[in-house]
């Protein structure tokens, strides 16, 4: 996704959650995802080119930073990892086809009814599961051309349907889908947060908690559950 809609998602799932300072170190820590060494050499850091298996891999070794850095005492580095953390389940929505596919789970169960994006089910195990979903692949010099003003549609044209540039779901050009991948993106990222605030609370108590988050004294989150349609 573009850095603006990272930003927004972010902002609106967590900014209950964390004081403005250490928010904004997650939300840069996020972006920073997209330097464009990270989008050449690191196509895992955003669910591309199908790397489903190195993408979670990513995720699970930024929880590990999270809780080695806590046990430092070094909570600004726990957030970042935090923030890389979120930037590729976020990205996940916008760059694979789980939307499409889901929509079409929906529609099989609730024929001729209006889908609300606030609906969809971020972790629907189905769909995690299908031999069906993909990501799309990255033409780097194809993809770079595309975000030049005007031709990203004549770009689009030319390339795979398997692209990223055909694919992806990082701004609202595709308006239909775009808001589901949104919706998605934020659910996921307050599903990330409480596995954290779990994990944080486990290994190391409420004072560590509120340290991460910037001294706010921690609340009681409940159990988020998607029930899939």
């Amino acid at each position: 996704m573009l850095a603006k809609y990272h930003l927004e998602i972010t902002t609106n799932a967590l900014e209950s959650s964390f004081s403005s300072g250490e928010l904004q170190t997650v939300i840069q820590a996020n972006i920073g995802q997209d330097k464009l060494i990270n989008l050449i050499i690191h196509p895992e850091y955003h669910f591309d080119n199908n790397l489903f298996t190195e993408a979670y891999t990513y995720l699970e070794q930024q929880r590990q930073v999270i809780l080695a850095t806590l046990n430092k005492g070094d909570q600004q580095e726990s957030r970042k990892a935090f923030g890389r953390l979120i930037h590729g389940a976020q990205d996940f929505y916008a760059h694979s086809n789980y939307v499409e596919l889901w929509l079409e789970m929906y529609n099989r169960k609730e024929e001729n009814t209006q889908i609300n994006p606030r609906d969809i089910d971020p972790l629907n195990v189905e769909i995690l599961n299908n031999p069906g979903l993909y990501s799309g692949r990255v033409y780097y010099l194809r993809d770079a051309i595309s975000y030049i003003p005007g031709l990203k549609k004549f770009i689009k044209r030319i390339s795979p349907p398997d692209s990223h540039t055909h694919m992806n779901l990082d701004a609202p050009d595709k308006e239909c889908l775009f808001p589901y991948a949104y919706s998605a993106a934020q659910k996921r990222t307050l599903h990330e947060f409480k596995e954290v605030h779990h994990l944080i609370l486990t290994q190391f108590g409420p004072d560590d908690l509120a340290r991460f988050t910037g001294n706010q004294p921690p609340q009681r989150l409940q159990d988020t559950v998607f029930l899939s349609r």
